[in-house]
């Protein structure tokens, strides 16, 4: 099938996904095979490898001091902090062209199959085209090219956008909410209106590619730390632990409490180095949910949540909690 076809026609049914954890591998499998009925595999490959990089960065920050200044090198920052940002525009070129060598050579075998697509099998030669010279030939190639690439932006992102929350109830679930910052925002509403305007680095730097990005923040989301950054580490792991026998509405079965746990420690073992920090982790990650308790309650409440604002501020911006944090944290709840 031409990959200008478009990856959503009448014989591809809907892809739906609830946004639960659970349902994450049967979602990321479905997308997988749309891609590669489409010949896109290079786009969601792409984006499976950027989350991978950003894995690395946090396993690497949280390293050795050879690792972490490994990680500090791709920074154009060099913030010298657990701080792992997932926007390309804060690592170098350099670093990103590294990265880019997985996707190059499927980026460029799509691009040749869409030519021979719109100018036949002589899109080589600009003589048989009738084009005046080789470097008209590249300009007509460059035009084609991005036309294929904004056209497959947008149906990619229309593709995971509406597996969402098009087909969704009117009332927006809490599984949901975890992808507003990915899915509903400024720059996916333009893509879907075609209102792109920054499509001329594409070829030459394919990780500015935005559903590209997108697809790597959602697998980020679901496969990396992201979730565990936002302090909701401790309270999954309480759930985990209480879903056979707690609430009916959420019960789970022990196959499925022991599927989630076993995520739970892959996640773990995938992003740290050594027992020795992924256990500082750990108890950075039991205070801060102690201190976000004692915000709630207790005559104490408005001290701790000088602590939990501090600590809710670093984990928003994807930091990696330390102990040293913490006791930061504690510091500002006399």
């Amino acid at each position: 099938m031409a990959p200008s076809k478009g990856m959503e026609d009448k014989d591809n049914p809907a892809i739906v996904f609830s946004c639960e954890t659970k349902d994450w591998p049967s979602f990321k499998d479905a997308i997988q095979m749309r891609a590669d009925k489409h010949d896109t595999t290079w786009l969601f490959e792409g984006g499976r490898s950027l989350a991978e990089f950003f894995a690395r960065q946090i396993k690497e920050k949280t390293g050795t001091k050879t690792t972490r200044a490994k990680a500090l090198e791709r920074e154009v920052a060099k913030n010298d902090s657990n701080h792992v940002p997932t926007s390309v525009d804060a690592y170098t070129v350099a670093a990103l062209k590294e990265w880019d060598k997985d996707i190059a050579t499927g980026l460029l075998l799509s691009l040749n199959k869409n030519r021979l697509t719109e100018l036949g099998s002589n899109f080589t030669d600009y003589k048989k085209l009738g084009f005046r010279d080789e470097d008209a030939l590249k300009k007509a190639h460059k035009s084609i090219d991005l036309k294929y690439l904004r056209k497959l932006n947008r149906m990619a992102a229309r593709l995971l956008h509406d597996a969402v929350f098009e087909s969704s109830s009117k009332m927006e679930t809490a599984a949901q909410t975890k992808l507003n910052g990915i899915l509903r925002n400024s720059e996916v509403s333009q893509i879907l209106r075609s209102a792109v305007n920054e499509d001329e680095k594409w070829l030459a730097q394919p990780w500015k590619i935005h559903t590209l990005q997108i697809w790597a923040k959602m697998y980020h989301k679901y496969e990396g730390m992201t979730d565990m950054l936002t302090g909701t580490m401790m309270e999954e792991l309480a759930n985990i632990i209480t879903c056979v026998t707690g609430d009916a509405r959420h019960r789970r079965t022990l196959y499925e409490a022991d599927q989630d746990f076993e995520h739970f420690g892959k996640t773990l073992i995938a992003n740290f180095k050594d027992t020795a920090t992924l256990w500082e982790f750990l108890r950075a990650s039991l205070r801060q949910c102690h201190i976000h308790k004692l915000s709630k309650v207790g005559k104490d409440k408005a001290a701790w949540a000088k602590a939990d604002e501090y600590l809710t501020n670093l984990m928003d911006s994807d930091t990696v909690l330390t102990l040293e944090n913490t006791d930061e944290a504690i510091k500002r709840a006399p």
